[in-house]
């Protein structure tokens, strides 16, 4: 996470969009766990995670909302053009953060 977060404040993006692309999750006391390490990695990240294993979206959204009550700013969505289009939207006014989209993909575990 430290990564990308690092390749998105490298490039001038303050949104990531990723594809999770990966059938299984964690357990739920994990959940918190990531939640607290993810946050601080894409912190000023506006995060879109696209999830396309439907039995997963309730999981996926509870860590969402851990971290978001943590600070992120997190949202999952089933389709890649409902995460584009909230994406968009401008969370700041201020002039001096690009907005830009940062697609990462990760190859099914």
């Amino acid at each position: 996470m430290t990564e990308i977060h690092d390749a998105c404040v490298a490039s001038g993006h303050s949104q990531l969009l990723i594809i999770r692309d990966i059938p299984v999750m964690l357990g739920l006391h994990e959940y918190f766990g990531l939640a607290e390490m993810s946050q601080p990695a894409l912190q000023r990240v506006k995060t879109a995670w696209v999830n396309p294993y439907p039995a997963l979206q309730p999981d996926l959204e509870f860590f969402c909302l851990a971290s978001n009550n943590r600070g992120a700013n997190y949202r999952v969505f089933s389709d890649l053009w409902r995460a584009e289009k909230w994406l968009k939207k401008r969370t700041t006014t201020s002039p001096s953060i690009p907005s830009y989209s940062f697609f990462l993909s990760q190859a099914t575990a």
